[in-house]
């Protein structure tokens, strides 16, 4: 019976495995959200043009203006942008601003994933700050 249990189990596995290549998704091509949120936001600081879709590579010369705080989606599940911790000193006076997805592209940076904006850091500081409790019901 203990045979059968695993043989089952591992049946099962091999199946999901199996299931999720051939729903023409590429595992290789994913980025889970844990890895995003914590993430730094950096700013191109001189308006880089980009379209919907492109990537982009990282470039040193970005300064590092913020972190990621959450990622929001709507109730069908799509990204709809991120909440970012910007400004201040030292976690004294920064705030948390909403920016929406086609003002971010998210880049990878050795072996960890960022944030860049084409917004410079005084365009985020003037941002209307979230209250703490806007996500809450």
């Amino acid at each position: 019976m203990t045979r059968l249990t695993l043989a089952a189990a591992g049946l099962t596995l091999i199946a999901g495995a199996a299931s999720a290549q051939t729903m023409g998704y590429d595992p290789a091509t994913m980025i889970a959200a844990d890895r995003l949120t914590d993430a730094d936001l950096y700013t191109t600081s001189a308006g880089a043009e980009w379209t919907e879709g492109e990537g982009i590579e990282f470039d040193t010369n970005w300064e590092s203006i913020g972190e990621v705080e959450d990622i929001i989606l709507d109730p069908d599940g799509q990204v709809l942008g991120i909440v970012a911790e910007v400004g201040g000193f030292l976690g004294v006076g920064e705030h948390d601003v909403f920016l929406p997805l086609e003002e971010l592209r998210i880049v990878q940076r050795d072996d960890e994933w960022v944030f860049v904006t084409r917004y410079s850091q005084e365009q985020l500081e003037s941002l209307p700050e979230l209250e703490d409790d806007v996500w809450e019901d």
